[in-house]
């Protein structure tokens, strides 16, 4: 009977292991100053519980021209709680000048050494390409057109595009690494990336949902569907009631993302407030009762996981 009894008590366990090890993080793009309504500090109560956060620092599109005592704090707060961040970098596609954007990372390491990793937002997306393709002239295509250098036909466009931009985004993948080895970079489309691009070294990780209308007929691409060797985020803002925010949650899951985010926020900055059912949300992802993550448990749930 005793036999039997401990049989029993270590399947339990190890069922109770695997869900937890089932269990998403919480993407925040935290597009709001640190002290503003308490909200970081929900952040920091929030890693506080065990639950993964990873937070997306924004303090002037980009890292600002200077250091912000406020985000330098947060940082070492949320990271203390057993939390990350990461700087927040647009790209418009791979038109922004590469420059430009390498001098904003930098920026990031000088002013806020602590950094887990970088946002690279506005990343192209698989339908970028699609557009390529298409015969019909347009404003993007042209642009692409001059970046690839091509004067040739549709599939030469689109194909000159594709190395010209995973070119582009894996010089900042390595400007970062070179910076910080350990840095996490997460690439945010904002919808499917072109599946070279995926697998190539523009990102360790990817944003493949960013939007509000038209969840519920999402579909993720058969390729994407396990098996995959970087990690993927949902983000789904103007989901007004705690309701909707639980069936797009349990939604994310059934996707296959290993990150979630869903707020009541919406407008021109959708990430600019936390949602009004904050304290529901979190519940989704099943936070202990205090104390800080062991490194051990952080690992069994794939808490800052990196494959190769």
């Amino acid at each position: 009977m005793r036999t039997i009894v401990i049989v029993i008590v270590v399947a339990l366990a190890m069922q109770a292991g695997a869900l937890a090890a089932e269990r998403p993080g919480l993407l925040v793009p935290a597009y709001f100053k640190p002290g503003d309504q308490g909200q970081w500090e929900k952040l920091v109560e929030l890693a506080k519980r065990r639950v993964p956060v990873i937070a997306v620092i924004n303090p002037d599109v980009g890292p600002g021209p200077q250091v912000d005592a406020a985000y330098t704090k947060a940082v070492k707060d949320l990271r203390g709680a057993g939390g990350k961040v990461v700087g927040y970098v647009f790209t418009k596609q791979g038109l922004r000048n590469q420059a430009h954007v390498m001098e904003d990372i930098t920026r990031y390491h000088e002013f806020y050494p602590d950094l887990d990793g970088l946002f690279i937002d506005q990343m192209p997306t698989a339908e970028t390409f699609v557009e390529l393709d298409n015969r019909k002239p347009s404003p993007l295509r042209a642009q692409f057109a001059r970046i690839g250098g091509s004067k040739a036909g549709k599939a030469s466009v689109a194909g000159s595009a594709r190395k010209t931009m995973i070119e582009y985004y894996y010089r900042l993948w390595l400007h970062a690494k070179a910076l910080k080895s350990e840095w996490l970079v997460i690439g945010n489309p904002g919808g499917h990336p072109d599946k070279e691009f995926f697998h190539e070294k523009t990102a360790d990780m990817f944003v493949t949902y960013a939007g509000y209308d038209g969840y519920e007929t999402y579909q993720t691409p058969a390729w994407l569907k396990g098996g995959e060797t970087k990690e993927t985020a949902h983000l789904i803002y103007d989901v007004s009631f705690a309701e909707d925010m639980k069936k797009r949650f349990r939604e994310a899951q059934a996707h296959g993302a290993q990150w979630i985010y869903v707020t009541d926020d919406g407008g021109g900055n959708p990430w600019d407030t936390l949602p009004k059912y904050w304290d529901e949300e979190i519940a989704q992802f099943g936070g202990g009762s205090g104390g800080s993550a062991s490194e051990p448990e952080k690992k069994r749930r794939g808490f800052f996981r990196r494959k190769k």
